[in-house]
Parts: C-alpha cells; structure tokens; sequence
C-alpha cells in the first residue's frame, strides 16, 4: 500500500479487506481525522507504524528541472 494516504486530511472512514494481511508503514501517516476506533482497530491489526508521519517529499523547482 505504501504511503497512499499520507497526509490525507478527509479521511473518516477506512474500509479495510480480511485478505489484507499487511500495510507499510506511514501509509495513514498525518491522518489525523480518522476517527480514534477505527484507527485503534488498525493499530491492533496492523501496528502503530502505518501512522507514522513521514515528510512529503516533494522535489524543488530545481531539482525538477534536472528530471
């Protein structure tokens, strides 16, 4: 999944599937309106990492013209 989610800021609601066995961490990183059960629920499920904040990386105007 990586960090599909990462800084998302209207995510309420997660709908995760049984066959979903494993989610990288950061993926819900700086999520911060996902309401506290389901992110308990995926916190058990999961662990703690898959909200772990990682920094946006999102390349200067420099560096973009080099790509």
């Amino acid at each position: 999944m990586g960090c599909k989610y990462n800084g998302c800021k209207s995510l309420t609601c997660i709908y995760i599937p049984d066959s979903v066995t494993t989610i990288d961490s950061g993926a819900f990183g700086n999520c911060n309106n996902i309401p506290s059960k389901i992110k308990s629920d995926i916190i058990k499920r999961f662990g703690k990492e898959v909200f772990e904040s990682w920094p946006l990386l999102i390349p200067s105007a420099e560096s973009a013209k080099t790509h």
